[in-house]
C-alpha cells in the first residue's frame, strides 16, 4: 500500500489467483464493487488505486472467493470472525 496525495494504491502478489477483490470500510465491505486489476508487468501482481479521505480504514482482500489478509501490511486487528483485518491510515 502506498499513498500518493489522495490516492491510495493497494497491491499484492497472488500468483495463482484468477480474481482478486478488495473490501473495507471505504466500500461498505462489498468486495464486488472493487475488483483489483492484474498488473501485466509482473506475474501474479494485482493493484487497485482508491481515492480515500484522511482517516483510518479496515480492509481485506478476497482472492478467488476466500478472505485473505494483505501479506504486505503488518498493521492488523482482529475482527468479529476471529480473523485479521488490515488497517491503513490515510494522512
Amino acid at each position: 500500500m502506498k499513498q500518493f496525495g489522495e490516492e491510495v494504491i493497494f497491491s499484492a502478489r497472488f500468483e495463482a489467483a484468477k480474481r482478486v477483490l478488495i473490501a473495507g470500510d471505504f466500500n461498505n465491505w462489498m468486495p464486488e464493487s472493487t475488483p483489483m486489476v492484474k498488473n501485466g508487468g509482473a506475474p501474479g501482481k494485482w493493484t487497485m488505486s482508491l481515492p480515500l479521505r484522511p482517516g483510518r480504514y479496515r480492509y481485506r482482500f478476497m482472492v478467488d472467493g476466500e478472505w485473505v489478509t494483505d501479506p504486505n501490511n503488518k498493521y492488523v486487528e482482529a475482527n468479529q470472525f476471529g480473523e485479521l483485518n488490515n488497517i491503513v491510515e490515510v494522512k
